[in-house]
């Protein structure tokens, strides 16, 4: 089987086109772009195409793109930064419950710089409502945070419904990590009055350790980094030409065939809901809107052990967010939802890739069925 990997909302393979719009910026071209020379030129437009690609994707401007490290920064930094910007007026956040940890755990942070932050609650299907947000919104609010789609459970909220708040809030940011959503989905902000958005390379098959932050232009932001001129002062720091070189290849790559990677993969999702229907496992959240690489599941066993004899399979997949099996915490978006702990205890993640066909999704639920079957008779 060519491929039994199925962890791709943590780690996607970059293309190869990608990989190979890298390699001259891994070697001969490797100057300074902040420096004078022939050479500094063509990485200084290879960073400046890579620029309007990733803002193509959205929609927006070149100059409304800053490059960074990776989007747990991007996050970081559309927090705090707002946060910080507005401090001497504003002390109030708004997050939905189920925020991915980079911006779950910036506001618990914040909570602690004196900062109040409500965290809005989400429905069994795992829906943020716009009202909801509405209702948590005061005058003291800076911002607010709702992500496009959970890297956890695949939901897709409705960023429409929640950035139309700002027509009737305009003085609250808006922010939104779409690291997830974009790789599929479309995110036009020229209807979609975000003010914030945190995207990242290796979502959308590129290279890994480099990402951007979207700021719309005229939003007030402060700076996380010192010392430098890079990415107009406001996130100085060598730029790595090759990664971004890299991402910008992967955002038009993206643009060209997100639509049929969607359409691939929503049939192959489909066949795997029909198959956890047939084992009466539960998937965890709305399955209409949804991205079309997630299935999770909340099985009726042990998710370690399901991974486990996955694994001897060879099959690669995840009992949730990468950030839970690390730190060893429960996961506060299952919590959120609803779930009990017996519940959270067998929960599983597959997430698909633009690679898997028929033949690599069948071996995929052909081995969780036998696995399955064989812990539900140990378990009797």
């Amino acid at each position: 089987m060519k491929n039994l990997y199925f962890n791709n909302a943590f780690s996607k393979q970059p293309l190869p086109e990608v990989i190979e719009r890298m390699i001259p910026f891994l070697g001969e071209q490797y100057e300074n772009p902040l420096t004078e020379s022939d050479q500094a030129d063509r990485v200084r437009m290879e960073i400046l195409q890579a620029r309007e690609s990733v803002a193509a994707l959205l929609h927006a401007r070149p100059e409304e793109i800053y490059f960074v490290s990776s989007g747990t920064e991007a996050n970081n930094w559309a927090l705090k930064g707002a946060a910080y910007a507005h401090q001497k007026t504003k002390n109030h956040l708004v997050v939905s419950a189920i925020e991915h940890f980079s911006v779950y755990q910036t506001a618990q942070f914040l909570e602690r710089q004196g900062f109040e932050v409500t965290y809005v609650p989400v429905t069994r299907e795992g829906f943020v409502d716009p009202d909801a947000v509405a209702r948590a919104i005061r005058p003291s609010t800076v911002f607010v945070s709702v992500q496009g789609a959970s890297d956890e459970i695949g939901v897709i909220q409705n960023l429409d419904g929640i950035a139309s708040l700002k027509r009737k809030f305009q003085d609250v940011l808006f922010h939104s990590d779409a690291i997830q959503y974009l790789c599929y989905e479309e995110l036009p902000l020229q209807r979609i009055p975000l003010d914030l958005v945190s995207i990242s390379s290796n979502a959308l098959y590129g290279p890994s350790g480099i990402a951007a932050l979207y700021i719309r232009t005229g939003t007030r932001i402060f700076p996380l980094l010192h010392g430098g001129m890079q990415e107009e002062g406001l996130r100085p720091g060598f730029q790595s030409t090759a990664l971004i070189a890299g991402f910008g290849h992967a955002a038009r790559i993206n643009q060209e065939r997100k639509g049929v990677w969607k359409q691939r993969l929503a049939s192959l999702q489909e066949k795997c809901f029909e198959v956890m229907d047939f084992w009466h496992v539960p998937v965890t959240g709305s399955r209409s809107c949804r991205l079309v690489d997630n299935i999770h599941v909340l099985a009726d066993v042990d998710g370690e052990a399901l991974l486990t004899l996955l694994l001897g399979e060879g099959i690669q997949a995840s009992s949730g967010s990468t950030c839970y099996q690390y730190a060893q915490k429960e996961s506060h978006v299952l919590k959120a939802m609803g779930m009990n702990p017996e519940q959270v205890r067998g929960s599983l993640l597959f997430t698909l890739s633009k690679d898997h066909d028929q033949e690599s999704n069948q071996a995929l639920l052909d081995s969780f069925g036998k696995v399955l079957a064989h812990l539900r008779k140990v378990k009797c």
